[in-house]
């Protein structure tokens, strides 16, 4: 099993357990001199940003895991590619190397609608720091569709 650092939709719990069912849930972690950001494809990403902190939740995957998750992350195509970030679990501080996705194409975009929403949404049943939760939800797009906060 390899540790898993979700950021965007996969730290919703339904959702990965549909994707990735042998994936278990360990909790909250934080990835520092990082920021969350919508690219031009309308997803989530991370870029680098001393002094930054993104929050997001830890899993550990299997490799039949990992392949689900280079799927749906469309490796093969570009969209995204595979990373690895050390993160400190927050439960005891723990620093641990972990796979993450980043996008390809890591220029600023719009949002896809509904798509930050949910993830607002399981950021906040996770848990995460207030200032977490509202640093994702400045990507939330206004009535025009563009993001609200950049």
């Amino acid at each position: 099993m390899r540790a898993y650092f979700a950021y965007g939709s996969n730290m919703i719990v339904e959702d990965m357990r549909e994707r990735c069912p042998t994936a278990r849930f360990h909790g909250i972690a934080r990835l520092r001199d990082h920021g969350f950001r919508i690219v031009r494809s309308g997803y989530a990403s991370l870029a680098w940003e001393r002094g930054a902190t993104v929050y997001g939740v830890l899993w550990s995957v299997a490799p039949r895991d990992e392949r689900y998750l280079d799927a749906y992350e469309d490796i093969a195509a570009g969209l995204y590619r595979r990373a690895c970030r050390t993160v400190e679990a927050s439960s005891d501080a723990a620093r641990i190397v972990a796979l993450t996705y980043l996008a390809r194409d890591g220029a600023l975009g719009r949002p896809r609608r509904f798509y930050v929403e949910t993830i607002v949404q399981a950021a906040q049943s996770h848990g995460l720091p207030p200032a977490a939760v509202a640093d994702i939800a400045r990507w939330l797009p206004d009535a025009n569709g563009a993001a609200s906060g950049r």
